[in-house]
């Protein structure tokens, strides 16, 4: 099993009610990490999980959260969201593994570089109504990393934009509504780098819907 050693730091202010900046800094070091593996099996490819002996991964943070009605008061019901992080990993390769890493200099599988997070809030109290649109984006990652000879996959960057809305209705009931993945973005795998890249999967994961209503007793 893995083992995870994190250091931590953070600064945050508070402007106002709700509100806040942070600038934070992170680091972790994994033993035995477990990472998903692809490898050539004579006519057909072998998908395994193994653990590696270590992994580093040193990354800072800043996010900020502020109301919306320093603009005009009349979108003092508004409140946005801004977070990025930045991250570099890299992995030590366990010696005892009987498959031949074809990158051994490489970052941690499935960690990307940079992630990006943007939200828009409207919370109006006198009303009962909460509404968050959500959109997050993440640099490309390894999605398998390849053995025997075969190049890592990778999951290339996209975007996934979601909406949460919830409405009191009375003093006991609540109504909710969930829109996941709106933009449904084409998702591409691709083997390789440069100009070894090769484009091997394409799909869509679609719009998930869902509803929901709770009466408190």
């Amino acid at each position: 099993a893995a083992t995870i050693t994190n250091y931590d730091t953070r600064i945050e202010w508070f402007p106002g009610v709700g509100e806040v900046i942070a600038i934070s800094g992170f680091y972790k070091d994994i033993r035995n990490p477990i990472e998903a593996t692809v490898g050539a099996l004579a006519d057909d490819l072998q998908f395994t999980y193994v653990n590696q002996a270590r992994a580093k991964l040193l990354g800072g943070e800043f996010e900020i959260r502020k109301n919306l009605g320093f603009i005009s008061s009349w979108v003092a019901d508004f409140s946005a969201l801004f977070n990025a992080t930045y991250v570099t990993s890299e992995i030590t390769t366990n010696p005892n593994l009987t498959t031949a890493e074809t990158n051994p200099n490489r970052p941690l599988q499935g960690q990307s570089p940079w992630l990006l997070n943007a939200g828009l809030y409207y919370d109006r109290e006198k009303s009962g109504t909460n509404v968050a649109v959500l959109y997050n984006i993440f640099g490309r990652r390894i999605a398998q990393v390849g053995v025997n000879g075969l190049p890592n996959t990778y999951e290339e960057s996209y975007g996934t934009l979601d909406m949460i809305a919830k409405q009191k209705i009375g003093e006991k009931m609540d109504f909710k509504v969930s829109v996941g993945n709106i933009l449904n973005p084409l998702i591409e795998v691709s083997q390789g780098t440069g100009a070894e890249k090769q484009e091997i999967q394409f799909y869509r994961r679609g719009v998930n819907i869902s509803f929901g209503m709770t009466y408190k007793l």
